[in-house]
């Protein structure tokens, strides 16, 4: 008991001198600084479907035609 009351009497004063500064701290603002929120956000744009005629690649030391198709870009 004698022990629970001596924890008491140390944690009360301990509590209210954290309780003090942390209200009174002064908020320091660097100007340097950027918050994460000031990036701009990444807008989706669609993507189009695009025609790529049919040509000739070099693939291990050999020319190799590639057929004409489809392709999606922004």
């Amino acid at each position: 008991m004698k022990r629970i009351i001596a924890g008491v009497i140390v944690a009360i004063p301990l509590m209210t001198t954290f309780a003090t500064k942390a209200s009174a701290s002064e908020v320091i603002v660097h100007p340097g600084f950027h918050s994460v929120a000031s990036k701009p956000e990444f807008i989706a744009r669609a993507k189009r479907r695009v025609y790529v005629p049919g040509h000739f690649v070099y693939m291990n030391h050999h020319r190799t035609y590639v057929k004409a198709h489809y392709e999606y870009r922004y």
